[in-house]
């Protein structure tokens, strides 16, 4: 019983309390994808479940329906730990693969708790960087 307690007095002041739970490590997003400003009907849009060796070993797809639009959902991870002091932070986005071509989506990154990323328009001709913004 002793050594419980230490281990968890020692976890507490190390700034974790053992806490299971589903952690939310990737937010909704919906989207709609256009190339020349037309919906990118049937369009892949990828987002990375496991980044390894600098490239995504598993991805998660949805093709995006006849208007350009596409919904990824929420992620959620098993967590042994809840942070007490300071907030995790996490990366985020997509890949468009569109008439065999491919395109470098969206990225954003956020700290503690994820907002859902409920709208955001990317255009595939477009030269300019495309950042998803917490809860935008």
């Amino acid at each position: 019983m002793n050594k419980l307690l230490a281990i968890l007095i020692l976890l507490f002041i190390a700034g974790y309390a053992p806490i299971p739970h589903a952690a939310k490590v990737k937010p909704e997003m919906r989207g709609t994808i256009l190339y020349n400003g037309m919906p990118a009907k049937g369009a892949e849009v990828r987002q990375c479940r496991i980044f390894q060796d600098g490239k995504c070993q598993t991805f998660t797809a949805v093709t995006t329906d006849e208007n350009g639009n596409f919904k990824l959902k929420a992620r959620r991870e098993f967590r042994w730990y809840v942070t007490l002091f300071g907030d995790e932070m996490f990366g985020y986005g997509f890949t468009v693969y569109y008439k065999g071509n491919s395109y470098p989506g969206c990225t954003g990154n956020d700290l503690g708790v994820l907002s859902d990323v409920s709208h955001i328009t990317y255009e595939l001709t477009s030269k300019e960087e495309c950042n998803l913004h917490p809860g935008g």
